[in-house]
């Protein structure tokens, strides 16, 4: 339909979970994840 967004797919590295995790992800890394969280 027109106007409708297609979902995006994200792959998140175990890395990237376990520095959010131990509070070393950078600023900008951190706001995506919590948007990719809210997402879902």
């Amino acid at each position: 339909m027109a106007g409708e967004e297609e979902p995006h797919k994200v792959v998140v590295d175990t890395y990237a979970l376990l520095a959010m995790a131990y509070g070393e992800l950078g600023a900008d890394a951190a706001r995506l994840l919590q948007g990719i969280r809210r997402a879902g």
